[in-house]
């Protein structure tokens, strides 16, 4: 018989999360429930927070895009540049700045399969209001080639036979003529290497292609008339070749090569402008390895935001997993907030490092130009990979800075947390050990430092050092703990003994869960050790450097044509400078340097004249290595170079090998007796005698004229002196030995601007470390603090409680910045400066500024708390105690 069940009455459907859950949604549909519901709802009552969390995405991507944007765009100015002057050149003939021989034009007419050849010679004039970039041209050869370079219809000359047989014809660009009210038939005074001399504007250029480079503050003259002006003659600095229709590039390639011999290089003009990027690779790796320390200390951020957020929330993620969520729903929902943390923050980034990019580039074009080469303007293009490598980059850190936040979350104890009684966080949690995990991350930092990486690539150098830095900070990020709970063991007695009652109160709630802390110290603690890496590598390059001009560079006075400092790019004199000041009777000595790039194989360098007669005695480059006791007799005939430590190391070059250089007499053979201590560029140097250089190179200007005086001479009336037997008009700086050195610690202190960026930076990281937590405590811990009020402690006592909470985290953070960043500036010091530059450095480790960042970062913490205190301070006891 059939038993009668009575039916229930008819229950209503959950609605909200539990809802969702029990409706039987999918996994996707559980994750994105718990997205609306639970993470969505928390950000939008936290919408500061959820800012502060933004920001740290945003230090990060912006960091990455302003360096990808100016890498490209200086590298795309130089092939811009290289493009434009070379026309409709198929291939060049080039010899870095040593120049080709006029007569390979002619010879090249003769290969099978080149339609036309052309000469180009390119100086710089100095002018009183700028400089003025002048290209030499052959005004009767075939200029079919230079019909891109200077179409015709943009070239004005009213008479062409006067303006090619005047020496002093000049073609300006209108622009420049027209912002200095100049016409044809006026004169211009300007300033050579072989000191003043005036030009009569004869022609006018319209700005189009060449002319409308460096700013249109561009001109013309005959070939002649420039190597004339720029003490060239019989060379230019490049032959454009076209090639006639039908031929074979590679084929003809082969046969110019073969009568330019070693002459010249034959190139396409798009690989002569990757071998100039190649002398920006060391700023390449610097700019990126900024990029790549920016992105960890945004890790650390996006990760102490997103672990506080989860902390606030673990009664929120209990009660979820008490209505049916999985712990995976959990994890993939946090995911999922970190994802959608890393688009918006990667958007944001690349609209900021666009716009600090377009600020930089100027002085990054500028600085380059200095001391490289010139290259035309410089254009940002932000590209769409430039928005996808954002992206990947910001949602990727993100993410991988949520995976912890993520596992805490998922393993939060339901029956603890669903209680409102508790929502402290774990009193009872059991540390970890810690020490094995910290110490194999200091072994997997040491093995990047020390293992030689596979290549010299930029990108490869700056993860190896990256990786690093990194796995050390990770380190030291996992000591935290034990460190802090060492600092309160030795406070606690102090305190006691001798603190008030606030400040036991504050020392006492940071020893309850030192843990918690770790989030807030870390990002501290990296940030404030990248201003000691950076003060570091000044200090270390200042001290190396002034040390190395002490000992190397020891000249009464130094005699340049312009203030800054001696560079193959610099200003010149003619080597017969020299001669006329010997006749000064105050004078033991002179000899002067030239400085030039040349192509070394597949990189260039910088080769450096001595003149053995004069200076090879008084400047002594600190040997490394020699070939022995011959080796000064080898340097002296011209047989033998002295070579950089630091190219010979990136290089592999030995003592006793062999290197073969290209100049305008052809290849040259010289063999290596000594390598030798020289900071003159990073990538590197050769010294040759200066007798043999003339010879071979067919230069008379020198860069700089080092002078001894006689014992007892008045160094300021040997100063007059020079400048009365120097030609008249020519510009020239007289520098005592003080004065020059000061010049060179003027330009490295000028590296000091970064230190200052980046502690300008760590400060901001702290302020928003401090802030978030912060926002979390007080929150946390609203019924502790309405029920220290209600016992009478008045709200300076609290405040002045949590503070020292704060003091304690800030000055921890500055302590541990010290012991992490002291090993690392040593290894980037060290190692990594020996990697990507071959310097060996002294280490110099900036106390003071270590000092200064213990106290700026507990200033920092302190002030960055006081906000969120003040506030929570300021609500009414009853309301304190009732809300959770």
């Amino acid at each position: 018989m059939a038993t009668h069940r009575p039916t229930s009455p008819k229950r209503k459907r959950p609605t909200g999360i539990a809802g969702s859950r029990l409706r039987g949604h999918s996994r996707l549909g559980a994750i994105v429930s718990l997205f609306r519901e639970l993470i969505l709802p928390y950000h939008c009552r936290h919408l500061f927070r959820m800012l502060l969390t933004l920001v740290g995405v945003v230090i990060g991507t912006q960091v990455v895009v302003a360096v990808q944007l100016l890498n490209r765009s200086v590298v795309g100015s130089f092939e811009a540049t290289v493009e434009t002057i070379a026309g409709s050149a198929d291939l060049q003939i080039t010899n870095a700045s040593s120049g080709v021989p006029e007569e390979v034009v002619d010879e090249i007419f003769e290969v099978p399969g080149v339609a036309s050849a052309s000469g180009l010679l390119q100086g710089v004039l100095v002018m009183g209001d700028g400089e003025l970039t002048v290209f030499g041209v052959d005004l009767f050869a075939d200029q079919s080639v230079r019909e891109a370079h200077f179409p015709p219809e943009s070239v004005h000359i009213d008479d062409e036979f006067i303006f090619a047989n005047a020496r002093d014809s000049i073609a300006v660009a209108l622009p420049f003529l027209a912002a200095r009210g100049l016409g044809l038939g006026d004169t211009m005074d300007v300033q050579g290497p072989f000191g003043p001399a005036t030009l009569t504007v004869r022609g006018a250029l319209d700005p189009v292609g060449s002319a409308k480079l460096f700013g249109g503050a561009v001109a013309v003259v005959d070939l002649f008339v420039a190597q004339d002006l720029f003490a060239r003659k019989g060379l230019v600095d490049q032959v454009d070749i076209e090639l006639a229709p039908g031929a074979d590039v590679e084929a003809t390639r082969a046969r110019i090569a073969g009568v330019v011999g070693g002459r010249g290089e034959v190139m396409a003009p798009r690989e002569r402008a990757s071998g100039l990027q190649g002398m920006l690779g060391n700023l390449q790796t610097f700019l990126t390895l900024m990029s790549f320390q920016a992105i960890l200390v945004g890790i650390f951020l996006v990760y102490h935001a997103l672990r506080t957020a989860v902390v606030h929330r673990r009664r929120d993620f209990a009660l979820a997993r008490a209505l049916g969520y999985r712990r995976r729903d959990l994890s993939r929902a946090i995911i999922l907030e970190a994802a959608c943390f890393g688009v918006a923050g990667s958007l944001v980034g690349v609209v900021v490092g666009a716009g600090l990019a377009h600020l930089a580039l100027d002085a990054v074009r500028d600085a380059i130009g200095a001391i490289y080469e010139r290259s035309g303007s410089s254009v940002l293009a932000l590209e769409p990979s430039d928005v996808v490598t954002a992206l990947l980059l910001g949602t990727g850190t993100a993410m991988l800075a949520a995976l912890v936040p993520m596992r805490e979350a998922a393993r939060v104890p339901i029956i603890r947390y669903v209680r409102p009684a508790d929502t402290s966080e774990d009193a009872t949690e059991k540390q970890r050990p810690v020490a094995l995990r910290a110490l194999c991350a200091v072994l997997v930092g040491l093995i990047f430092f020390f293992v030689k990486p596979p290549g010299d690539t930029p990108l490869v150098q700056t993860l190896f050092i990256s990786g690093g830095l990194g796995s050390l900070a990770i380190a030291f990020a996992l000591l935290i703990p034990a460190v802090l709970s060492f600092v309160l063991r030795l406070l606690r007695p102090l305190v006691r003994r001798w603190g008030s009652c606030e400040l036991n109160l504050g020392v006492e709630s940071v020893a309850r869960f030192p843990a918690r802390r770790r989030g807030t110290i870390a990002p501290i603690m990296v940030a404030f050790a990248l201003v000691l890496l950076a003060g570091s590598m000044v200090q270390s390059l200042r001290m190396s450097i002034l040390g190395w001009v002490d000992q190397t560079l020891a000249a009464d006075l130094y005699v340049t044509p312009t203030p800054q400092l001696p560079l193959p790019s610099g200003g010149t004199f003619p080597a017969a400078t020299a001669d006329g000041l010997r006749e000064l009777a105050e004078i033991s000595d002179i000899g002067g340097s030239r400085l030039i790039y040349v192509d070394l194989g597949d990189r260039s360098t910088v080769l450096r004249t001595l003149d053995t007669r004069h200076a090879f005695g008084r400047l002594e480059y600190p040997v490394v290595a020699s070939i022995g006791s011959e080796d000064r007799d080898l340097f002296a005939s011209g047989r033998g170079v002295l070579v950089a430590d630091n190219l010979a190391s990136r290089a592999g070059i030995r003592i006793g090998d062999t290197l073969s250089l290209n100049t305008p007499s052809g290849a040259r053979s010289f063999t290596v007796v000594r390598i030798v201590t020289d900071f003159t560029l990073d990538i590197g140097a050769i010294t040759i005698d200066d007798a043999r250089y003339r010879e071979l190179w067919r230069d008379s200007l020198v860069n700089v004229l080092y002078v001894w005086a006689e014992p007892g001479s008045d160094l300021g009336d040997l100063r007059h002196g020079i400048r009365g037997v120097l030609p008249p008009g020519m510009p020239a700086s007289i520098l005592t030995s003080g004065q020059f050195k000061e010049g060179v610690a003027s330009a490295l202190d000028d590296a000091l601007g970064l230190t200052y960026a980046v502690e300008l930076v760590a400060i901001l990281i702290a302020v928003i470390g401090v802030i978030n937590f912060f926002l979390v405590e007080v929150s946390d811990r609203r019924r502790e603090i309405g029920l220290l009020r209600a016992v009478s402690l008045r709200r300076s006592q609290l405040i002045r409680a949590f503070l020292t909470e704060a003091a304690i985290i800030g000055a921890v953070g500055g302590l541990l910045a010290i012991v992490y960043g002291l090993p690392i500036s040593y290894l980037v010091a060290t190692r990594s400066t020996r990697m990507i530059s071959g310097w060996s450095l002294d280490f110099r480790f900036p106390a003071e500024v270590a000092l200064a960042s213990v106290v700026v970062a507990c200033l920092a913490a302190v002030l960055a708390a006081l906000g969120p205190l003040r506030r929570i301070t300021r609500e009414r006891v009853a309301h304190l105690l009732t809300m959770e």
